[in-house]
């Protein structure tokens, strides 16, 4: 088991540093074509760029996507889970575990059907194929799915969080917001 965690701690600080690149290159992208436009007139051509962003966009999403789903930081409404004792708030997080799994799986399946078609497909400035970039979905839908099961099985085996969730955001005293 220890191995395990070890590895998922190197596997999610491995999608850190990916998302932190992508971020930086991002950044560098949109602002280089900022100056080539407006400082050196459309000298050099940067329109590769904006496709190139684009892309980048979306894997840092789904990227994103699978760093805040495996630390538990969606959000959800726990008022209903919080509510219950624990013996039924095992079962509402078990049968919600369930439903994104199902979900996860209906996604993955979807866009592997969908995966041929986009092969022969190819982006307008990049000219590079479309399953590059439509296989981040299915690809960070695994990895969500790994989470999910993760989770799942520590719910099960009782080493799960069922404790009621603390606010994330201060809540006003009773009486109001106060004066200021």
């Amino acid at each position: 088991m220890a191995f395990l965690q070890s590895l998922e701690k190197w596997f999610v600080k491995i999608i850190e540093v990916f998302c932190i690149v992508v971020i930086a290159v991002m950044v560098l992208l949109v602002g280089a074509q900022a100056i080539m436009r407006f400082i050196l007139a459309n000298k050099v051509d940067m329109s590769w760029s904006e496709e190139a962003v684009r892309f980048l966009l979306c894997y840092m999403v789904f990227f994103g996507t699978v760093l805040v789903y495996e630390k538990h930081g969606h959000v959800w409404v726990s008022n209903l889970v919080d509510a219950v004792p624990v013996s039924v708030r095992k079962i509402l997080l078990t049968l919600s575990y369930l439903v994104q799994l199902a979900f996860c799986i209906c996604v993955f399946l979807g866009t592997a059907r969908y995966m041929p078609v986009v092969k022969t497909q190819f982006s307008n400035v990049l000219h590079i194929p479309l399953n590059y970039v439509y296989m981040i979905i299915p690809v960070t839908i695994a990895f969500t799915m790994v989470f999910c099961v993760r989770d799942l099985i520590m719910l099960l085996m009782g080493k799960g969080d069922l404790k009621p969730e603390k606010p994330t955001v201060p809540v006003p005293e009773e009486g109001g917001m106060e004066d200021g």
